[in-house]
């Protein structure tokens, strides 16, 4: 599974609201995820669309927090009690996060 940190997902944000895209979160909303936090993408699927209109492919993800699970170390799980995030991404951005299955590697926002 892909994984967002704050980073990417703040690159992927900041791209989705320039490009107009359809799905972005609020700025002060982002503002005020914690820097250490990660996002597991657990729904993809390529998107060609922003207001209703064609435009370059890019793809629309749904997210869940990504955490450690207590007394299990280097074992995470995804956590869906809450509302999950949807964001619009460049594929670029998509293709470069990384993917886990228990542990998270190290994500790069360069």
């Amino acid at each position: 599974m892909k994984v967002f940190d704050k980073a990417n997902l703040t690159i992927a944000n900041n791209l989705a609201i320039k490009l107009g895209y359809n799905r972005a979160l609020k700025p002060e909303l982002l503002a005020t995820v914690p820097e250490d936090s990660l996002w597991a993408v657990v729904f993809n699927m390529p998107h060609n669309h922003k207001a209703g209109k064609l435009t370059d492919p890019h793809i629309r993800c749904m997210l869940y927090p990504f955490e450690p699970i207590p007394g299990k170390p280097n074992r995470w799980r995804v956590n869906k009690e809450g509302i999950p995030l949807f964001v619009d991404t460049v594929l670029e951005v998509f293709e470069r996060l990384p993917e886990t299955e228990t542990a998270p590697a190290e994500a790069s926002a360069e």
